[in-house]
């Protein structure tokens, strides 16, 4: 099982980094995402990559909504999770 290497985020917002076992890059990030972090960098000893690249259009509406997550009181780990539910239904 290959090693992948990671930086997140945890629930408070803190980065955080470590390794982790699984069979294919898409695996490593669903356990991660089990322990309650949010993957900002995953690198695998393959050479695999993944990271977070925004277009302009894209970097506008994450700021506008989470901005407005944020000022509704909602603290900023969930907010990213309603953020990234929302890329998972909008595509």
């Amino acid at each position: 099982m290959p090693l992948y290497r990671y930086q997140a985020l945890d629930q408070k917002g803190r980065k955080t980094s470590g390794v982790i076992n699984a069979d294919c890059i898409e695996m490593a990030k669903e356990r991660l995402k089990k322990e309650r972090v949010i993957v900002t960098r995953l690198k695998g000893d393959n050479g695999d990559r993944s990271f977070i690249k925004f277009s302009s259009a894209s970097l506008l509406v994450f700021t506008r909504d989470i901005a407005n997550l944020l000022q509704s009181g909602l603290p900023l780990y969930e907010s990213l999770l309603i953020i990234e539910e929302k890329k998972f239904i909008f595509g």
